[in-house]
């Protein structure tokens, strides 16, 4: 049998074959060729179908055109070699295939001829461009998606076993099941972050792979949020019943919830290895669905921790405000449980428990009330009689309980309001304890902890001096310590803390003999300045010598820790920080004795060590300022500015260079030498971006900039082009100069483009060496540690920045006063750069992206490579406002894009300098 035909639609020019002839009269039995299709044997020579097989033609009216069966194994499908069927689905066939070009196997994905109308191609496409736009460890990654010859979409291979034949095959363990668990929760958290929801999570949609990662599969049902789609309707039920939400199974409106709640179906079935609904019928199920509770797990399964129970059960709260508000809380809990923590969701109460049990048994409910107002009503006559003298021993009894016990109660209620941050509660509960007892040490040291915590240093002092009197204990002396460093009395604070360490550790012995006698004096009970509640003890003792190490001399505590490694190396026996007051302690504590080197010893003449403290981030073995810290945020702009400026000049220092120099270079083209004067940037974590904006200018995200680079101090002058190019751009081959430009040589250059830039200026420098800045660099130097829309902060832009208001006379439009005006600089930001706002605009080197992509720490490199404008039609980023915009749209943040070949008058740039120090 002879396969060469070919069959060719005339409305969309698209080619289907070869098949044989006997194939093509049987397709035309079927009604699967149209009347308005093509035949040819060559691709060339087409002809109608009744001319090509000569009367043969049968005229049906339908929309498919291939047959529905699957490709087979060893034929050639575009650029793939399809080797065999994998999977079948609603919407399509899965092959195992190997791509020719690249000699890889991919997973291809192609649409069911029976499927292949308009709408299903619409959705199968839109499934490919959803899964293309998610990159995540655990979301499966598509490689190539296309309609010809077919719809169809290439992704990754995936070696493994879908989790639906793990539980049914009973074979994970519950760490097993949680852990997967939570690679599932976060690939979906991350989805919802790019607002994309699944709308189809169920067990088989999941792949566990042979090494234990997870894959999230199948986006067909997905949707964005972002998007306004036809596909469905309101009141059309998408998605599999067993895992549907009550509102899913109605048609109603979806969102993030929705998935939360399928996550908790297929969490209930993996550790119940049942599905939380069941039925003979859809409608059975999604009556269940709508109605009833699930059983709880721990009924099917008591070996389920509680816990478990509770996030599961939240997950699958009937009403969507019930259930967790996202993803991320959900992965916090899973988190909190693999730490051995307390869970943020809670059982429900008696209350709630009651009510729902109400609602579902209301005749029940109506006769057991009248049943129990009528046995209250029978013991109230017996009851009243002895009542007075019931109530007598009760409160005596109460009484001497209370006094026994008063002190630890007092003591007890004071930790509980401490650690939820209410510190005058607990102050006052910690003076009635001390009432009790005037030498309770623990409630000394709770009070003097809640003063620090509320910033009352004077009071914290006081208590702390009359706690020291009347024992000497080394936590006494390690607060102490932290409330000298607040009050920034550095050589008193470091007494204290030497007091502390002698207290603990003689330095006169080894570490061995330490262990021994930390046993020998029951240090492991008495060291209280870690701030456990009473009751609560480490499970091991080696946890707690985690903890004294910090108070070592930085031999013996290295020392010390190679000797822990090697006796244990289990991650239990590493204490975790986690009260504030610790992390103060270790973090003080280090300060204190590394105060006397580098540029934060200048920085705590103006802050106290606990400021500091909060100012310092620690990157690649390097210490920087971090201006994104809630401390930081709370100063003024102005005392923002002072900070960042001595940073500056300190770390300046501390690398052994000026903040200011003069670069010079000659040009290739013209021959000519031109300077640049730059200033020095340094590293440091910053927020970018304008708060409580989404698209544009935002979201605002926290960035760490690891690397300082150099900066030029003023926009790139008329003067400085001429040199380096030669032409006079700025005149646009006009006789006369347009509005917003001014000729001088210290003006900033116009009508320049990205493309220019790049072909004309940087071409004929060092260009290795000069960049334009990308918008983090530009953002970072441009804001000069200020957390304000300005960095004037609160104060009128007229006295920092040129914009329209104050550049033009309104009511007299001359521009002979802007011209005299704007060669003038307004007074530079902190980090002494001009300009930077107003004036001109200024390019950048990236195309336009959302800040929702920027990942913490930034490798400006590295980050940017994705974002290159080699493509003509491309947008290039111009930041800050110019002399044509109001003042209301000059700030650090503001952003827009130009096509990288257009000109303006009032767009110019100013350049970078890496890798120079």
């Amino acid at each position: 049998m002879q396969s060469n035909w070919y069959i060719k639609s005339q409305e969309q020019g698209n080619s289907y074959g070869p098949y044989s002839t006997e194939e093509i009269q049987h397709f035309l039995q079927l009604g699967k060729i149209r009347e308005d299709f093509w035949l040819s044997q060559d691709q060339q020579n087409w002809s109608t179908i009744e001319n090509a097989l000569k009367g043969k033609k049968e005229s049906r009216q339908v929309t498919r055109v291939m047959p529905d069966r699957p490709v087979a194994a060893n034929t050639l499908f575009g650029n793939y070699e399809i080797l065999e069927t994998i999977g079948r689905g609603g919407m399509g066939i899965v092959y195992k295939a190997r791509d020719i070009k690249l000699n890889r196997l991919v997973a291809l994905k192609c649409i069911r001829d029976e499927s292949a109308n308009e709408e299903w191609k619409k959705r199968f496409l839109r499934e490919a461009q959803l899964n293309a736009s998610l990159d995540h460890p655990n979301i499966v990654r598509v490689l190539e998606s296309s309609d010809q010859p077919k719809p169809y979409i290439a992704m990754e291979y995936l070696q493994g076993r879908p989790l639906s034949t793990l539980i049914k095959e009973g074979l994970l363990s519950m760490q097993q099941t949680v852990e997967i668990f939570r690679q599932i929760c976060e690939a979906i958290e991350y989805a919802h972050r790019q607002k994309i929801i699944h709308r189809d999570i169920k067990p088989a949609n999941i792949m566990i792979l042979n090494n234990g990662t997870v894959k999230v599969m199948d986006f067909g049902l997905a949707k964005n949020l972002d998007v306004s789609q036809s596909f469905s309707h309101v009141g059309q039920i998408m998605g599999t019943p067993k895992y549907m939400s009550p509102e899913q199974a109605r048609g109603k409106k979806v969102d993030k919830r929705t998935d939360i709640y399928a996550l908790g179906a297929v969490f209930y079935e993996m550790i119940t290895n049942r599905a939380p609904y069941d039925g003979n019928t859809v409608y059975q199920i999604l009556l269940q669905i709508a109605e009833k509770d699930p059983i709880p797990p721990r009924e099917l399964n008591p070996q389920i921790p509680n816990d478990l129970q509770t996030i599961c059960l939240k997950c699958l709260e009937k009403k969507v405000e019930r259930r967790y508000y996202s993803t991320r809380n959900l992965c916090k809990d899973l988190e909190l449980f693999l730490a051995n923590k307390p869970i943020q969701a809670k059982d429900p109460n008696f209350i709630e428990k009651t009510t729902k049990w109400v609602q579902r048994n209301k005749v029940a409910s109506i006769l057991m009330l009248a049943i129990t107002l009528c046995f209250f009503l029978a013991v109230w006559a017996w009851g009243e009689s002895s009542k007075k003298n019931f109530l007598l021993e009760e409160n005596q009894k109460y009484l001497l309980e209370n006094q026994k016990h008063l002190l630890t109660k007092h003591y007890k209620e004071g930790c509980s309001w401490f650690h939820q941050k209410q510190f005058q509660d607990a102050i006052k509960c910690f003076s009635d304890a001390i009432k009790q007892k005037k030498q309770d040490l623990s409630s000394h040291w709770m009070m003097a902890c809640s003063y620090l915590a509320s910033s009352q240093i004077d009071l914290a002092q006081k208590k702390l001096k009359e706690a020291i009197a009347m024992e000497e204990r080394a936590e006494f002396f390690l607060l102490q310590s932290l409330c000298y460093a607040e009050q920034k009395k550095i050589r008193e604070a470091q007494e204290a803390w030497q007091k502390a360490s002698d207290k603990i550790f003689s330095r006169k012995v080894s570490w061995e003999d330490c262990l021994s006698k930390l046993s020998a004096m029951n240090l492991d009970e008495r060291m209280d300045f870690i701030m456990p509640l009473p009751e609560e003890e480490l499970m091991d003792k080696k946890a707690r010598y985690y903890s004294l190490l910090l108070l070592l001399p930085e031999e013996e505590y290295n020392t010390a820790q190679s000797l822990l490694r090697k006796e244990d190396a289990r991650a239990k026996y590493k204490s975790n920080f986690e009260t504030m007051l610790h992390q103060e302690v270790y973090k003080i504590g280090y300060l204190l004795n590394k105060i006397d080197t580098g540029w934060p010893k200048d920085f705590f003449a103006v802050v106290s060590a606990l400021e500091l403290k909060e100012m310092l981030y620690y990157v690649q073995g390097k210490c920087i300022l971090n201006m994104a810290s809630p401390y930081w945020t709370r100063l003024m702009p102005k005392t923002q500015g002072q900070y960042a400026k001595l940073y500056q000049e300190k770390y300046a220092q501390e690398i052994h260079t000026s903040i200011e120099k003069t670069f010079r270079e000659k040009s290739s083209k013209t021959g000519k030498e031109v300077e640049f004067i730059m200033m020095l940037v340094p590293p440091g974590q910053f927020l970018i971006g304008k708060p409580f904006e989404e698209e544009v200018d935002g979201p605002q995200q926290q960035v760490i900039m690891t690397q300082s680079y150099w900066i030029s101090k003023y926009e790139t002058t008329q003067k400085q082009w001429l040199a380096i190019v030669g032409t006079k751009p700025w005149r646009n081959n006009a006789q006369e100069l347009e509005p917003y430009v001014i000729e001088h040589p210290d003006a900033p250059v116009s009508y320049i483009s990205y493309a220019d830039i790049q072909a004309d200026f940087l071409s004929n420098i060092k260009q290795s060496e000069y960049l334009l800045p990308n918008e983090i660099e530009w953002e970072y130097a441009c804001r000069a540690g200020t957390t304000s829309l300005g960095y004037w902060g609160k104060e009128t832009p007229s006295q920092y920045i040129w914009y329209k208001e104050n550049v033009f006379d309104l009511d007299n439009p001359t521009l002979k006063k802007a011209k005299e005006k704007i060669i003038e600089n307004y007074p530079m930001n902190d980090w002494q750069i001009y300009n930077m706002l107003g004036n001109a605009s200024e390019l950048c080197q990236n195309s336009i992206f959302s800040y929702s992509l920027i990942s913490k720490s930034i490798n400006s490199n590295t980050f940017f490579e994705n974002l290159s404008l080699k493509d003509s039609k491309k947008f290039a980023v111009y930041r800050g406002g110019n002399i044509s915009d109001p003042k209301n749209q000059c700030y650090s943040s503001r952003r827009n894009s130009v096509k990288i070949g257009e000109v303006f008058p009032i767009l110019s740039f100013r350049l970078i300098k890496k890798n120079t120090l």
